[in-house]
């Protein structure tokens, strides 16, 4: 969403490559805005990653993996840590762990790639 509350429709990128996603990254100032990304495979495999949801909200990222399991049940991996604080902060107006979330692009820009590339979860996601 823009600055003023309305929606901004980004283009759809079909099987972008690690210096498209940069590039989208660079020109599209998440920092400031809120909204969502969503990744998906295509076609969508029987089992495993399907699908790479990022909300984001004024600087702050929650990436969420849905992954498919052998038995057909629907999982949904987030950023996690060891040991959890019980802190929590609200992204879109729901609470999450402080340890799914991330206010690092970097890591965001990665996890991204990792996923559209090697269709497998990135490390940061278990």
């Amino acid at each position: 969403m823009a600055d003023n509350g309305e929606r901004i429709q980004i283009p759809v990128l079909e099987n972008p490559d690690i210096r498209e996603i940069n590039h989208f990254f660079s020109v599209s100032n998440f920092e400031k805005k809120t909204g969502v990304l969503v990744f998906r495979i295509i076609p969508e495999p029987e089992f495993g990653n399907t699908e790479l949801t990022v909300y984001f909200e004024k600087g702050y990222y929650l990436p969420m993996i849905q992954t498919i399991l052998e038995g057909g049940d629907i999982e949904v991996k987030n950023l996690k840590t060891e040991n959890y604080s019980g802190n929590t902060m609200e992204i879109w107006g729901d609470s999450y762990p402080i340890e799914h979330i991330s206010k690092n692009i970097s890591t965001i820009q990665n996890i991204i790639s990792e996923f559209m590339i090697q269709k497998q979860t990135p490390a940061p996601i278990i």
